[in-house]
Formats: C-alpha cells, structure tokens, sequence
C-alpha cells in the first residue's frame, strides 16, 4: 500500500523497495492474568470482546466502531467493545459512546503497555482504518496471538486479512 501511495505521488517505482513490518509474536499469558484483566474492566466470560488496539484518531475509524457497537447492543447486549489507545479524540469519542447509547458497552482503556493479555481475552481484533494504514502491527499483533481480524477494505489491509483464514 505504501508502495501503491508513493507511486501515485510520481515516485519512480525502480527508487522503491518495499519491506513489509514485523512484530514479535506476543507471549502467551496464563489464565489468571488474563481473568484479572477481564476483571480490570468489568468483563465476564461470557462477553463477547472485540477489540481495537490504536491511537484514537479520527483516520483509525474508531467513530465506525463505535457506531456499530450501539446498533449491536440491542440485539448483542453481551459484546464489549475495547477501545485500547489514547489520543487526540478521547474525549470527543467518549461523548459519541454515551450520546448512542453505548457507554456501559465501549470501554476505553488508555495506553496499554503490555497487549498480551488483552489479545488473549480478544474474540476479534479490528482496524477501521481509512486514512494512513500501509501494514497494521495491532493486526500483525493479533495475529500473532491467533485472534481473527476484522479488517477495513483500506491500505494493507487487504493483504493482510485472508476472508476465511484469518478474518
């Protein structure tokens, strides 16, 4: 995708080497540490968590997601929506959450430092981006803890997200 955007700007394509991103694989984490991060923030068992590890920006599609998790709570009332990132529009996506109704249903997490035990109690992992997404590492993250994606049709994206395979 960064290649696709530097070629639109007239780059010469033979200047242009493309080096996909890597992360390490995120480490496992025992039950009880995943059960106390559940607890941290209310969640039980039984919740179905979807999760967004990003900077909370207007570009990331934090607004879309939460969006959808008011039209999902009347008829999905047990998913939670993480929101794990901080930024700009903190404040400005607080206040959409409780004007739609979703503010018992979107939890926002701040920064987290250490992101195993939240891929772990993760039932998907999505990126909304629309703006700036070349190669996801949240995605590459969650991968790597073998959550599925839930993917924006945008950047990267596409060719990170396998329909079937791995989202």
């Amino acid at each position: 995708a960064a290649r696709e955007n530097l070629l639109l700007l007239g780059m010469d394509g033979k200047q242009i080497e493309v080096i996909i991103n890597g992360v390490l694989p995120v480490r496992s984490c025992e039950v009880g540490e995943v059960d106390a991060t559940r607890a941290k923030w209310g969640l039980e068992r039984s919740h179905f968590v979807v999760g967004m590890p990003a900077r909370l920006e207007h570009y990331k599609g934090q607004e879309t997601v939460i969006r959808a998790a008011a039209r999902c709570k009347s008829v999905a009332p047990d998913m939670r929506f993480l929101l794990l990132g901080d930024g700009s529009q903190l404040d400005r996506y607080r206040a959409l959450a409780q004007s739609l109704g979703a503010g018992d249903t979107v939890i926002f997490t701040g920064f987290i430092e250490d992101m195993a035990p939240y891929y772990a109690l993760m039932d998907v992992n999505v990126n909304a981006s629309f703006g700036t997404e070349t190669s996801s590492l949240s995605l590459s993250e969650g991968m790597s803890a073998g959550v599925p994606a839930i993917a924006s049709d945008y950047g990267g994206n596409p060719r990170m997200v396998t329909p079937g395979e791995n989202g």
